[in-house]
């Protein structure tokens, strides 16, 4: 799942849980009550999948940036080294 699916399904299940919880206490039923907890913790690992999926696509792109700029840099050099032979 994609990084903008995992944050706005995690912010669904999230608010979905609050609700049940809300309504179970309301209605005196544990049961929603648990449900609706369990609904929000997985809406919270959710949106943290999402922010940590973010995270590593930044961290790949810098990383890929990084090495290409190296590459471009080494047949640079060798070019120039060839060249002066």
């Amino acid at each position: 799942m994609s990084e903008f699916k995992n944050k706005v399904k995690g912010t669904f299940n999230e608010l979905k849980g609050e609700a049940k919880q809300k309504l179970g206490k309301a209605m005196d039923d544990t049961s929603m009550q648990a449900d609706g907890l369990k609904d929000e913790v997985k809406g919270k690992a959710q949106k943290k999948m999402g922010e940590v999926q973010g995270d590593t696509k930044e961290a790949y792109d810098e990383a890929k940036k990084d090495v290409v700029n190296k590459a471009d840099e080494l047949k640079e050099r060798y070019i120039d080294k060839k060249e002066t032979k």
